[in-house]
């Protein structure tokens, strides 16, 4: 049923396209903003490799500094609270973004809640988007993106979200596939970024409930009308290999190696993280992928789902989990506090890695992260720009 819809919804872009790539060929608007995607293959052919890696941005610089947000989409739900909450989230960003000189935003999901976006012309995208993260450094920079599980949610089309970087070739959202990849070199190390499609990892895994414990498929049970696994089978499957040599790819060049996605692979959370039993939700996502981070002993992982923001490392190699979920829903819980006791309950609970939870707030914050060649410097700030949270790792040889 979902294969179905988004092939019809294909068919219905692909003549706004042409459109849409005419307009980017006239040199006066060209040069205004350029388009993170620059062809129309994800509609005539959505498996085409060439769209799951954008081309390497190279800057003759010695750093790169990025901004991290996720679950930011409450702008336009009606929920008063929150959009207050994000919307002093949404200056200090623009200010941040301005001193620190961001390159760019990963964005990781949850991006329009409480039902996503049903078409690139929705009024969400101005209300919750355009106009609210509107100073000129966000608006100069690629907003680098994945879906969250909210922007699956019926009457959601997820398929707008990746058709809005086509269609609005001005626009900074980048989404040019449900996973891609994409890359900085700078003057003396390259940086390597990999966006994963959790929502259909974790739908994937119904596949195989004839054969599983009933425990294992319990994925996702709020959502009131429950996706067909079966649509998300070949993304799953080809996700996994695009991880595995993705990752390979980057390290053989001696980037950074970063992956982000929507949901985490274990959190100290109270809404999810702890909700469940030990077979749910994250500890299925972690097993199915855990082992191929773990393997290349990538960089960094950021993800969002919990409300929350938080800073765990995963031992025995630290490997940095970072939660950036706290942006326009600040609902979060907490199922511990950062020390020995959380430490404890997240080993109980996920298993897999020993675990070190440096940092786990309910503040409302978004992330601030400077690459060099030798350092990774993360900092979690607050809505007023307080610096909440900093930690810097050096990049090993691997």
């Amino acid at each position: 049923m979902i294969r179905s819809k988004i092939n019809k919804q294909l068919t219905q872009f692909s003549g706004l396209l042409a459109l849409g790539f005419l307009l980017a060929l006239s040199p006066s608007l060209a040069a205004e903003i350029p388009a993170c995607v620059s062809s129309p293959d994800f509609f005539t052919n959505p498996t085409s490799h060439m769209l799951w890696q954008l081309p390497t941005q190279v800057l003759a610089q010695d750093s790169l500094a990025f901004g991290t947000i996720g679950d930011w989409g409450g702008m336009g739900s009606g929920k008063k609270r929150f959009e207050q909450q994000l919307a002093s989230l949404a200056t200090a960003m623009n200010e941040v973004a301005e001193s620190s000189d961001w390159d760019f935003v990963m964005n990781v999901g949850d991006n329009f809640y409480p039902h996503g976006v049903a078409s690139i012309d929705d009024a969400r995208w101005q209300v919750g988007f355009e106009n609210l993260f509107d100073g000129e450094k966000l608006r100069s920079i690629y907003w680098y993106s994945v879906l969250g599980n909210h922007d699956f949610h019926p009457p959601a089309q997820p398929i707008a979200q990746i058709a809005y970087s086509y269609l609005k070739p001005y626009t900074r959202w980048c989404m040019p596939h449900f996973f891609y990849t994409y890359r900085y070199q700078l003057a003396d190390f390259g940086a390597s970024f990999i966006a994963i499609d959790s929502n259909s990892l974790l739908h994937a895994c119904k596949r195989g409930c004839q054969t599983k414990t009933p425990s294992t498929c319990k994925i996702e049970r709020e959502r009131p009308d429950p996706v067909c696994s079966e649509d998300y089978a070949p993304q799953y499957d080809a996700q996994i290999q695009f991880l595995d040599s993705e990752i390979r790819k980057a390290k053989a060049a001696g980037d950074w190696v970063i992956v982000f996605m929507h949901h985490p692979i274990a959190s100290a959370g109270g809404n999810y993280g702890f909700k469940e039993g030990p077979n749910w939700g994250y500890p299925v996502l972690r097993d199915q992928i855990a082992s191929i981070l773990t393997h290349h002993n990538i960089d960094a992982l950021f993800t969002g789902h919990e409300h929350l923001s938080e800073f765990i490392l995963a031992l025995p190699h630290q490997i940095p989990l970072v939660i950036t979920g706290n942006a326009g829903y600040g609902n979060g819980k907490m199922a511990c506090s950062a020390g020995p006791d959380c430490n404890a309950k997240l080993d109980l609970q996920y298993g897999y890695y020993k675990y070190d939870a440096k940092f786990v707030s309910k503040s409302a914050g978004f992330g601030d992260i400077v690459l060099t060649k030798h350092t990774m410097t993360f900092k979690i700030l607050g809505a007023d720009k307080t610096e909440l949270f900093t930690y810097t790792r050096e990049k090993t040889l691997r």
